[in-house]
């Protein structure tokens, strides 16, 4: 995978992900051992999104300050990256008892000169931090599609990738039937075709009661039919994180229109509202 950076590791990549870095250019692995930096995440004290921010060990302030000094020279190799286990701690900024911690496992081979960074573990777990984003969609997920994205979320979490990929898929074929459904009050449509069809031909027929994003990326429907039948969990895992993005995307494009049409119908109503008002008819304003 490619190297994440120290924000990614804190709030995206999951426990025993691995990272591999050339120890002739170690710049991405001694950034995140000596992080010193700020990154938002979810605080499971505070139950909202915080900045946590990491103060620096009165040990690790030469590597910093090397870090520091190199970038700004250039240094191809700043800091030495030696192998071993790393606990970083941060805080909230909301309350500095609100603490999060992150361990990291270094292994390096000078004979082949590289690296590999491992996540270990971490407190809050992963599942934890993860499974509240699954709230934010209550408004365009029914309540049982809202408890299948949190229990693929807390299954990846634990390290069961062929179960989350049933769930994430069980969700991209719930957003299909729900525009089935609003497609099959218009005018000309045929569930008998519908029912023929494939999954990416169904998408077509449904394409304009779907977001612009699942019907570009209709083909990820299969990445998780082959996942299910046909992956490794490790494999799943691996795809995981891309697979949640693209159903979180695409759910982030359902919640903007839904928005977005509120927005609409609230003001046509106020406007309705004020020309009633004042006694203007909508055939006095079109003259």
């Amino acid at each position: 995978m490619k190297f994440p950076s120290p924000s990614e590791w804190f709030t995206t990549v999951p426990p025993y992900s691995k990272a591999p870095f050339p120890v002739s250019d170690n710049w991405a692995a001694a950034e995140l051992l000596n992080y010193s930096g700020n990154f938002d995440n979810y605080c499971v004290d505070c139950g909202r999104e915080s900045t946590f921010s990491r103060e620096t060990p009165k040990s690790e302030e030469s590597n910093a300050y090397l870090l520091t000094m190199h970038r700004l020279q250039r240094v191809a190799a700043p800091v030495d990256v030696r192998p071993g286990t790393y606990l970083l701690t941060v805080q909230c900024s909301r309350n500095s008892m609100h603490l999060q911690h992150f361990l990291f496992h270094v292994v390096t081979n000078r004979t082949e000169q590289r690296g590999t960074v491992e996540k270990i573990g971490q407190h809050p777990s992963y599942g934890d931090l993860q499974v509240h984003k699954s709230t934010r969609y209550k408004h365009v997920l029914t309540p049982a599609q809202a408890k299948e994205l949190s229990r693929a979320i807390g299954l990846a979490a634990h390290d069961v990738g062929i179960a989350a990929y049933v769930y994430l898929r069980r969700i991209f074929e719930g957003l299909i039937e729900e525009a089935r459904c609003e497609a099959s009050q218009s005018v000309g449509w045929s569930d008998e075709a519908y029912v023929k069809s494939r999954m990416a031909e169904r998408v077509q027929l449904l394409k304009n009661h779907l977001p612009e994003f699942l019907v570009k990326n209709a083909a990820m429907y299969s990445v998780l039919s082959k996942g299910i039948h046909e992956l490794q969990e490790e494999e799943c895992l691996i795809h995981f994180q891309t697979l949640r993005l693209a159903i979180e995307l695409i759910l982030d494009e359902r919640h903007a229109a839904r928005e977005k049409k509120k927005l609409i119908d609230e003001a046509e109503r106020a406007i309705q509202s004020m020309l009633s008002g004042n006694g203007v008819s909508q055939e006095t304003t079109a003259k």
